[in-house]
């Protein structure tokens, strides 16, 4: 590993050279951490809901990571999950249902 900063980098030409980039790129006083928000506020709210965005957005994330999967009927849907049955309460998975049975997510 070598270390620039406060940053320990792994021994990989390809990350290295990203890093390299990134920081040939990206000047000293606009670099910052960003604070992104897994699922929206997951712990505050059903995850991935408007709901849990909202209160991820409240709460002063920048960003928002979700997975979006499309169903039998073409319809895009929020969802970490291929199974309906942890957070919609319902056997069967995304890809096989219609966007009925991915609309109706199990409450907290």
């Amino acid at each position: 590993m070598r270390a620039v900063g406060h940053t320990q980098r792994v021994d990989s030409p390809r990350v290295t050279a990203w890093l390299d980039e990134l920081e040939r790129t990206i000047p000293p006083h606009e670099r910052r951490v960003l604070r992104i928000a897994h699922r929206g506020a997951s712990a505050h709210a059903q995850e991935n809901s408007a709901n849990a965005i909202r209160i991820a957005a409240e709460l002063g994330s920048d960003l928002v990571e979700v997975d979006v999967r499309v169903t039998a009927d073409g319809v895009p849907v929020i969802s970490h999950d291929d199974s309906l049955n942890r957070v919609y309460g319902v056997p069967g998975r995304i890809p096989r249902a219609d966007a009925g049975a991915a609309s109706r997510p199990r409450r907290r």
